[in-house]
């Protein structure tokens, strides 16, 4: 479909077709595509809280959900990246490939897991580290993923970035605004953040109405 797209615009960049016929394909196909990529609360939970393994896989897990981060973000994460909170919540600070750094909360619920799981780790120390003390790779990530996957009985193919797209489906799902959900996951444009409130097979403005 990208070449087709592409000749379509050209033409209309450089007068031989009047409008461009190659623009509406670009949005319809991400949508599809990423409806494709979104798991269900149920299947996420799952996939987090029926794992059979180490402790720290399963926390990987969550952690993955409860921030949105991308796989590398939570390989990258040190002890000393996280604050507590009065209120039991903790702020995450997410460095990305582009050296930006986005501040996320984190439910109390959560926390207290990772803060049990901590132990005596200092500050420096990986949160998700391997054998060898040292940070997780992503890789790693991936096959914790599948296996949590297979563990549910999720037959289509679930990767780490499938956490990210349900926080951020999921949270929108539940009132979450548009905004908070960009700031949160670090996305550049609010327009990729937009993309998930078209996805939900389940919902429509209809049902809104007084019938």
């Amino acid at each position: 479909m990208s070449v087709p797209k592409s000749l379509l615009s050209f033409g209309h960049r450089v007068g031989a077709i009047s409008v461009d016929c190659g623009k509406p394909f670009e949005l319809k196909a991400a949508t599809q595509t990423l409806h494709a990529r979104i798991m269900s609360e149920a299947d996420t939970l799952r996939m987090i809280h029926g794992f059979q393994g180490q402790p720290r896989d399963a926390l990987i897990l969550l952690t993955l959900y409860a921030t949105g981060a991308r796989a590398s973000e939570v390989c990258s994460m040190s002890w000393g990246h996280w604050v507590e909170q009065p209120n039991g919540n903790a702020i995450v600070a997410i460095t990305d490939k582009g050296d930006k750094t986005r501040y996320v909360v984190v439910p109390a619920s959560v926390w207290t897991q990772l803060k049990q799981y901590r132990a005596e780790a200092t500050d420096a120390a990986p949160v998700f580290p391997r054998r060898t003390g040292r940070h997780l790779v992503r890789s790693q990530i991936n096959r914790i993923v599948t296996d949590a996957k297979q563990q549910a009985g999720i037959d289509n193919p679930v990767s780490p970035h499938w956490f990210r797209h349900a926080h951020a489906s999921h949270a929108l799902h539940r009132g979450a605004s548009i905004g908070l959900v960009k700031e949160t996951l670090g996305h550049a444009s609010l327009d990729t953040t937009a993309a998930y409130l078209h996805v939900s097979p389940d919902e429509s403005s209809g049902l809104h109405l007084g019938l």
